[in-house]
């Protein structure tokens, strides 16, 4: 009898996987960062991003070394894109695309403010972060020229508002989500809770000016302690006298 040996070969097709953004994600911020997963042997990768209303506007297409790639440039608020990648190798030749990952970025939040530049030459480069209360809770990031670039979403949704930024870009302030539960959080750029202070009593909220993490790793902010006291005296006293308080800087 003899011995047959057969051999079976199983070709498969490798696709690169795409990690961000996140397929059908929603981003609160117009700078994009692009990651995907290393394939074999490839030298570089086709980065490729369509307009999802209409898919022959291509947005973004270019070779890129590493796994990671961020756009400050080409994309905007209140529209939807698809993005995929490719492998290219050492001849030249191309792998196979990607399945499309699809994201939306929201709605701006606050109104446009276009500044008046009389020489750019002494504009500093950065970026400017800013918290407020009224007439919403919000927070947002601003470019030099005054363009929204990142915000803390619907204010129904996730009211937040910044008063610390710490070296590793983690943002820290008061939400108003699951109020009080997250009056003094810690968050990352997409609005993911990293931390949050310890269920406060509802009358005793953390206080919204002040929260950070410091050196030792502690969470430092602070909550009100309510108790009866002097009413200074000045040219504001008759203001409190008129109501019935004593208002002389010695009776409580």
């Amino acid at each position: 009898m003899k011995n047959i040996l057969i051999l079976i070969l199983s070709v498969s097709l490798c696709y690169t996987d795409l990690i961000k953004p996140e397929n059908e994600s929603e981003l609160n911020y117009v700078h994009i960062l692009f990651e995907w997963s290393q394939e074999p042997n490839a030298v570089s990768y086709n980065l490729q991003a369509l307009n999802e209303d209409s898919p022959s506007d291509v947005i973004l297409d270019i070779e890129e070394l590493t796994t990671v790639y961020i756009d400050i440039e080409n994309f905007n608020w209140d529209n939807s894109y698809l993005f995929r990648v490719r492998p290219i190798y050492v001849d030249g030749s191309f792998g196979e695309w990607s399945e499309f990952s699809e994201f939306t970025i929201k709605e701006k939040q606050f109104p446009e403010r276009i500044p008046d530049i009389y020489n750019e030459d002494l504009m500093q480069d950065g970026l400017v972060a800013f918290g407020g209360f009224a007439p919403d809770i919000g927070t947002a990031i601003i470019d030099k020229y005054g363009y929204e670039i990142w915000n803390s979403g619907d204010p129904d949704e996730f009211g937040f508002m910044l008063n610390h930024i710490n070296d590793f870009g983690n943002i820290y302030g008061l939400s108003t989500y699951d109020f009080p539960n997250n009056t003094g959080s810690k968050i990352n750029h997409d609005l993911d809770i990293l931390w949050s202070a310890p269920t406060p009593d509802p009358q005793y909220p953390v206080d919204s000016h002040e929260i950070k993490q410091i050196p030792n790793g502690n969470y430092m902010a602070f909550v009100p302690d309510y108790m009866l006291g002097p009413i200074p005296e000045g040219n504001w006293s008759f203001i409190y006298q008129a109501i019935g308080y004593q208002a002389d800087g010695i009776t409580n």
